[in-house]
């Protein structure tokens, strides 16, 4: 009879156990992994690389440009050079003021700058305010700020799966989650309205991005690849694929905003 009840006492600590996972705790949804992912991203400093890459339906290649850099939190959200392939170097920084404000410091400057100037800042969140009513960053892209793909997972309208382990092919043992999300249906969740909504449809149309995301056994993203079918100005249907992968964390020294008296604010926004 003991031995009865011993061996009923073990089966159901096991399926205990099985219910709760290995974490020791219930199974995370797919969406919240992601979401905690994302949070535990902007708390840490690591080295990332991000490809970019512009192909036609017939494979043909349109364009490309790497940039390499870091991440970090407090404040401060990049660091990277950007290489067009061919042409020349340019550096960028993104600095955050909170997770919802984000401005944007180039060099060289795109425009003539006055005498004295080496940066032009660019604020993002201000720009959209402008041309969308609303102060948000859904629509900024991974080469500007590289956890964006992991943000726009956490919008109400995305839907992620998960697509079970899998390594890397630096052979890190990871969970493959893909997540779907309509950029004009997330800024529209974002609180954007009439004509925001109409300026919206006119950047992205009703694109829909497909968003793979490679998360670690600490629950850091290692990877996360975007892609979306696009069309040029000229009607010229191509895919963006961005690639955008992180290494080395803890990584990377602090990141500033450049001296303001180097600083020129772009006046078109």
């Amino acid at each position: 009879m003991r031995m009865r009840l011993l061996l009923a006492g073990v089966a159901v600590l096991a399926l205990a156990l099985a219910a709760c996972g290995s974490g020791g705790g219930p199974k995370k949804t797919p969406e919240q992994a992601v979401s905690d992912a994302y949070t535990a991203m902007t708390k840490t400093k690591a080295l990332v690389t991000v490809e970019v890459l512009f192909v036609k339906t017939d494979g043909t290649r349109i364009s490309a440009y790497e940039e390499d850099g870091n991440v970090a939190p407090d404040g401060a959200a990049l660091a990277i050079d950007r290489r067009q392939i061919g042409g020349n170097l340019s550096h960028e920084i993104l600095v955050r003021d909170g997770l919802d404000k984000l401005v944007l410091y180039l060099t060289p400057s795109p425009t003539k700058l006055p005498k004295g100037k080496k940066w032009l800042a660019v604020d993002l969140t201000a720009y959209s305010k402008t041309r969308y009513g609303v102060p948000l960053t859904t629509l900024v892209s991974a080469d500007r700020d590289p956890l964006q793909p992991a943000k726009l997972l956490t919008s109400s309208v995305a839907t992620v799966k998960d697509i079970g382990p899998d390594n890397l092919p630096i052979n890190v043992p990871c969970e493959h989650y893909r997540g779907t999300v309509n950029l004009y249906a997330a800024a529209k969740a974002d609180g954007v309205k009439s004509l925001g909504l109409k300026a919206v449809e006119a950047d992205v149309g009703h694109t829909t991005q497909t968003i793979d995301i490679w998360i670690d056994t600490k629950g850091r993203i290692k990877q996360m690849i975007v892609a979306a079918p696009e069309q040029s100005s000229s009607g010229t249907k191509f895919t963006l694929r961005e690639t955008v992968t992180f290494r080395n964390y803890g990584s990377g020294g602090a990141i500033d905003a450049p001296p303001a008296a180097q600083v020129q604010s772009y006046s078109g926004q």
